[in-house]
């Protein structure tokens, strides 16, 4: 039996908020947990173990926790890296150091890799060998582990297709896109996304929750249970005509939520109106009370004879489309936390970390030239960015 999980990205803080930093790490904790309680024999992590590759503390800490939990009940734990767990530059992914630590021993975070562990083969893709996957052996009977995102999940920016993995695998485990989906190759091989273990933004959420998948490799056709993880925040997601229809299907939603014994909801509001003051005070109200942790409001207006504004399709990946337009992958995060999360907590960490890296300051500066493309300088001295890795220095010093 092993646990298929992937995308628990700690140490991330969704929304810059406290609660929501704690939120992931019980998301993984929990998730953790459903493999010691069901004695799996394996546990397959399938990337973004991390949320950066230069972790917080505390994010070790946690992991520490509970994997020195499955290694003391013999449980064996095997991780690819994801695009969040590998470096850009030269320098040791946060997994190796799990390894060096002894905490976990099957790691792959740059080329693909081959286990057999407890009888079972698992051919290991990570991130950065996605390129590969089309020319992997296929040992009889064995488990391909992915980091990709395929087409058939909608996102516009996909590394492959379901008919690029190669015949003959017994079950693809695959992470990289944060909600749940089952797939089947040509042969009846099942592909699964287990989706993350929390979700981090309002795209990713889904009606049925956050879950892990149990996967029983020992009959002819694996067996996949999903398991429902409790401790991940709730949503309310709302389209609503008027600010009355608004608060009380909020209000009595999140009463019915909390009074289930789970976490204050999260909120996000799309108010047909031109005035939300007075929602505004109802989520106050709300918030105050303890019966939802957060909130936001959109307002959006129409003018007559317009069409009835449209949701954001499903499959849209906001942080792959912005990372197609800047060209560097860690910015484009950085422009998408800053973009849905405007708060000062999230300012702060990005001025923070402007300061303590020069890879960081230097894709700003091309993004930075690239967008005000200066007229060439009378004065015969070449063209220079108006931000230069010092300005942009002195300015995150200013507002730390």
């Amino acid at each position: 039996m092993i646990l298929h999980l992937s995308d628990t990205h700690l140490g991330a803080a969704p929304y810059g908020l406290t609660i929501r930093y704690r939120d992931v790490y019980e998301a993984f904790l929990e998730a953790m947990e459903v493999g010691a309680r069901e004695h799996v024999d394996v546990v397959v992590h399938c990337g973004d173990f991390f949320d950066t590759p230069n972790p917080p503390p505390e994010a070790y800490v946690v992991a520490a926790k509970a994997l020195r939990k499955l290694r003391d009940r013999g449980i064996e734990v095997l991780i690819i890296a994801g695009q969040h767990d590998t470096p850009r530059r030269r320098s040791i992914s946060p997994l190796k150091t799990l390894e060096s630590l002894g905490l976990v021993k099957y790691v792959a975070v740059d080329e693909v890799a081959l286990w057999d562990v407890k009888g079972v083969k698992f051919v290991a893709v990570p991130h950065r060998a996605r390129s590969s996957l089309r020319k992997v052996s296929v040992p009889r009977g064995s488990v391909l582990m992915a980091h990709l995102l395929l087409k058939e999940t909608g996102i516009p920016q996909y590394d492959a297709r379901v008919e690029d993995i190669p015949l003959g695998f017994k079950y693809v485990a695959l992470g990289d896109y944060h909600k749940p989906l089952i797939l089947r190759h040509r042969d009846g091989t099942p592909i699964a996304y287990p989706g993350s273990t929390e979700a981090l933004r309002k795209d990713e959420y889904v009606p049925e929750g956050r879950s892990v998948l149990l996967v029983d490799l020992s009959r002819d056709e694996p067996v996949i249970q999903k398991v429902r993880l409790r401790s991940p925040r709730p949503w309310i997601i709302g389209r609503f005509s008027s600010v009355n229809e608004a608060a009380g299907s909020i209000a009595r939603r999140a009463s019915e939520i909390v009074s289930r014994g789970l976490k204050q909801p999260l909120v996000y509001a799309e108010l047909l109106s031109e005035d939300a003051s007075q929602l505004y005070a109802t989520l106050d109200t709300l918030l105050r009370k303890g019966l939802i942790a957060y909130y936001r409001i959109e307002v959006v207006t129409r003018d007559v004879g317009a069409e009835e504004p449209t949701e954001v399709p499903e499959g849209v990946n906001l942080e792959a489309v912005v990372r197609e337009l800047v060209e560097d992958e860690e910015l484009a995060r950085r422009i998408v936390e800053l973009v849905i999360a405007p708060s000062y907590d999230t300012v702060r960490k990005f001025v923070s970390d402007l300061l303590e890296s020069e890879e960081l300051v230097k894709s700003l500066e091309r993004l930075v030239s690239k967008i005000l493309r200066p007229a060439p300088q009378r004065s015969g001295h070449g063209n220079t960015s108006p931000l230069s890795g010092g300005s942009l220095r002195g300015l995150a010093r200013f507002f730390r």
